[in-house]
């Protein structure tokens, strides 16, 4: 049987962000930016939803290690950051 990737985020939570949410944690990321429809309600302890950005869908979302929360988004990140995502149409970002 074939499920639907809608059908196995609901039987899996943070199916499309776990990967992202443990680099954040591990240091491995410095942000990631992933579309907040897929985000679980809850985050790691060590983890803070910092931006929801003002574009044609409102729905993505930054998520950075609470160190960075405060500090302005994507700018504010240290130079060389490292930013993480799970979406094909972000990865040349």
């Amino acid at each position: 049987q074939v499920n639907s990737l809608k059908e196995l985020a609901k039987k899996i939570p943070g199916l499309f962000s776990k990967d992202l949410e443990e680099g954040l944690v591990e240091n491995v990321y410095d942000a990631a930016v992933h579309s907040l429809k897929d985000m679980p309600t809850t985050l790691p302890d060590k983890l803070v939803l910092a931006a929801i950005t003002e574009r044609e869908d409102p729905r993505d979302a930054l998520i950075v290690r609470a160190e960075h929360k405060g500090k302005g988004g994507l700018r504010g990140l240290p130079k060389g950051a490292v930013i993480g995502t799970s979406s094909v149409r972000r990865e040349a970002f």
